[in-house]
């Protein structure tokens, strides 16, 4: 049984079809990639997926549910969304932004407990974030404060992530390190990712499969070795492009 599911998907802003017909299962353990150039419809493609915005047809399923019958609680237990930007509304510190992500696990007016806080504190070490648990978050970095909104999707300890570009405001070595993180993690813990990525190297390295979206909302949709080609890259990024083998297996530069 997929985790995530879509049946001839179509996605319309205005009078733009950004995509359609779109059929993709995501099974546990898999990472998915969402690659276009900008303004094509990533973000759309994602929120949509998340059930926060509507699509025009097509079915969407959360295991062998369908999204519309879950209430937004159910569905945040089992699917976790990561946006682009970061918008703290009120002062708070680090560990009590993370423990957010135990909300959709608690009951009305109950408040979190002992194995909230491990879980919150768990997640703030894995991304180097420990030491920082009392600060306020106004006065976090652009990295660091990005680092925390990944801390805060694993709290949540939902089967599926949504990232809608995880690697915002990390430097080289924070992309690595983070992405490098969550690959072991989904792997071994079953889980399954869907981001949105500008670098194509990045989703070459740490993603199995990839829906590319090209102009009038078409779509290719699957394993990566079969859809990730230097024929279909050049396509979508209308750049012509160098394939080279690094260690960890394919890349490409711009020709």
């Amino acid at each position: 049984m997929s985790l995530l599911s879509c049946q001839q998907l179509q996605i319309a802003r205005g009078d733009r079809t950004l995509c359609r017909g779109l059929d993709i299962r995501i099974e546990a353990g898999q990472s998915w990639a969402i690659l276009g150039r900008n303004g094509i419809g990533k973000t759309s493609l994602l929120t949509t997926l998340a059930g926060l915005t509507p699509a025009a047809a097509g079915e969407i399923h959360l295991g062998d549910q369908a999204l519309a019958t879950l209430t937004p609680q159910q569905r945040a237990r089992q699917m976790a969304m990561l946006f682009q930007h970061q918008e703290d509304a009120f002062p708070g510190t680090v560990l009590e932004t993370a423990l957010i992500g135990r909300h959709p696990h608690l009951h009305a007016w109950q408040w979190e407990g002992a194995d909230d806080f491990s879980a919150a504190r768990a997640a703030l070490a894995r991304f180097g974030l420990a030491a920082l648990e009392q600060r306020q978050v106004g006065s976090l970095s652009g990295g660091e404060r990005q680092r925390l909104a990944l801390a805060t999707l694993l709290t949540q300890d939902a089967s599926v992530l949504l990232m809608d570009e995880p690697t915002n405001h990390l430097d080289i070595h924070q992309q690595i390190s983070c992405l490098d993180f969550l690959d072991q993690w989904r792997r071994q813990s079953q889980r399954a990712l869907l981001m949105t990525l500008h670098d194509i190297n990045l989703a070459l390295r740490f993603c199995d499969h990839a829906i590319l979206m090209f102009e009038e909302g078409t779509t290719l949709a699957g394993p990566q070795a079969d859809v990730m080609t230097l024929e279909n890259l050049e396509r979508l990024f209308l750049q012509p492009l160098l394939q080279v083998e690094a260690p960890w297996g394919r890349a490409v530069l711009p020709a």
